[in-house]
């Protein structure tokens, strides 16, 4: 989390917020450009949960979205540290397509920005649909 390895919190969004991968600042600035309220990597409502979130994204209606970036899923400890957050939200109900957003990269691969604005739409994120009423 923020509290572990804060050097490493690097790129500023557009919102003020520092994040660690040039991925995460896409999906903030996104996120920001759209209007929806979003934190970085803030401790949940979770009793138990030993993670932070990539991003706590709050919908009008009051549902919570998680969105997990992991940009580096072709190394193989990354992978265990993945299973394990998997399994940490699933105690909690938190699924990928239900209330997780997940989004991967491999090492030395290039992101696809379309696929960002795409997931962002998808799942109706930002605009009038989640500003607070």
């Amino acid at each position: 989390g923020k509290d572990r390895y804060p050097q490493e919190l690097i790129h500023r969004c557009r919102c003020g917020v520092f994040v660690r991968s040039k991925t995460e600042l896409l999906i903030a600035d996104s996120l920001y450009r759209e209007g929806a309220r979003f934190h970085y990597e803030k401790r949940p409502d979770l009793p138990g949960l030993k993670f932070l979130p990539d991003f706590t994204i709050y919908r009008r209606s009051g549902d919570v979205i998680y969105w997990e970036h992991c940009g580096l899923i072709d190394q193989p400890r990354y992978q265990d540290t993945w299973r394990w957050k998997l399994e940490g939200y699933s105690h909690y109900g938190i699924w990928p397509g239900l209330n997780l957003i997940c989004t991967c990269e491999e090492s030395g691969k290039g992101v696809d920005t379309a696929q960002i604005e795409e997931l962002l739409h998808l799942w109706r994120l930002g605009g009038e649909s989640d500003l607070p009423g």
